[in-house]
């Protein structure tokens, strides 16, 4: 329609007319957008980042309105009706698909930038605590020495009677839980928080076991808080491979418990890895730890994340799932469930094969193809 007009001078001058409108309606939303990057810095508080996010879908939706009013009325009559009208009208429309494009992809961009940010710009005000073993007096010990330190220990120290001594000892190892522990006592045991929309959003989600939402809950002999590295772990691959908002740390926990994928005693089963990680749209095949770093980062830079059972060493005084969710600057990403400390560092790859007992490689069931990329055990074995 628009090519039968463009020979008329009239015809030419509203089709340049239609295009300037475009120039300038494109032009100004850039503008907005780069003023808006430019201001919004990514606080190292989650919160604060998720807020300034929904800051940017609003704005967003409000220019989204405003190009969608541009669009003529049908049946209203002009001087650009006819084929001018409706090339207008199409012009108008794309942009306005456009526009939607484009907010969801900065939306996108941010929450994956203010992951990446809390992570990478995080320092610990407690410092690298290596995993130890302690005893009851060395954990009351160290816990004074906490308290004397920073204020916030104090009331747990005073108290230090009414908590679980596993619960203190791992406190100590790790006193980024310092606001999980004080909360203890007067927890919700019962009730679960769900995962938010910008969490399920992310190319690659990071969950803490002890987050508030779900670390209280009841696993094992004991709570997700301390004993849930595996559902945690399980929960983040799951997330990043199919988007599943139902799949959180509390309810791979459940799944775990209902369905003997958890061991008195012991703790997860590495049967969750492989039967279990079925129930939830993915599949877990066990990896031999003699692969290579090639190998490995290969398979990390092509979007198959791996989760590692450690031994005692910088992880764990004992036994923990770790995620191994990328490759950055030749280095490996490691999505630590008990730590942000941990996570916030880069490893390289010797350093954690020295520490691994077990490696499962995962893939969306819908993906498939994993199985012809590397020699693997048999995914029915793991127990």
């Amino acid at each position: 329609m628009i090519k039968n007009n463009v020979g008329s001078k009239a015809g030419l001058r509203k089709f340049k007319s239609v295009l300037y409108m475009g120039a300038v309606f494109l032009a100004g939303l850039i503008i907005g957008t780069a003023g808006a990057s430019a201001s919004e810095k990514v606080s190292a508080d989650e919160n604060v980042a998720e807020a300034a996010v929904g800051d940017m879908e609003a704005a967003a939706g409000d220019t989204k309105t405003a190009a969608e009013a541009a669009v003529p009325a049908e049946g209203v009559t002009g001087e650009a009706d006819g084929p001018w009208k409706e090339a207008e009208a199409v012009i108008l429309t794309d942009m306005i698909e456009m526009t939607g494009e484009t907010a969801a992809q900065e939306v996108t961009g941010q929450q994956e930038e203010a992951e990446t940010d809390l992570l990478n710009d995080f320092v610990s005000r407690y410092g690298t605590v290596v995993p130890r073993d302690l005893s009851d007096k060395e954990c009351i010990k160290a816990l004074a020495e906490l308290a004397e330190q920073y204020p916030e220990f104090e009331p747990i120290y005073e108290a230090w009677e009414d908590y679980p001594m596993e619960l203190l000892v791992a406190l100590c190892n790790n006193p980024e839980m310092v606001d999980f522990v004080a909360g203890y006592l007067d927890a919700d045991t019962e009730t679960a928080g769900e995962l938010t929309e910008a969490e399920v959003g992310r190319d690659f989600p990071y969950y803490l076991q002890w987050d508030e939402r779900w670390g209280y809950l009841p696993y094992g002999a004991s709570c997700l808080g301390l004993s849930g590295c595996g559902p945690t772990c399980l929960s983040m691959v799951v997330v990043a491979l199919t988007d599943n908002a139902e799949a959180s740390p509390a309810a791979i926990g459940e799944f775990a418990m209902e369905n003997g994928y958890y061991m008195s005693g012991t703790g997860t089963k590495w049967a969750l890895m492989t039967k279990g990680a079925a129930s939830f749209g993915v599949i877990g095949t066990e990896l031999l730890t003699t692969t290579s770093e090639e190998d490995l980062l290969d398979l990390l830079e092509e979007g198959y994340p791996v989760i590692c059972s450690v031994k005692a060493g910088d992880f764990t005084n004992g036994g923990h799932f770790i995620v191994l969710a990328g490759v950055e600057d030749g280095q490996i990403r490691v999505y630590d469930p008990n730590s942000v400390e941990r996570s916030s560092r880069l490893w390289d790859y010797e350093t954690l094969r020295k520490q691994m007992k077990k490696m499962w490689v995962f893939e969306a069931a819908e993906r498939g193809g994993l199985s012809m990329k590397l020699p693997v055990i048999d995914a029915a074995s793991g127990e």
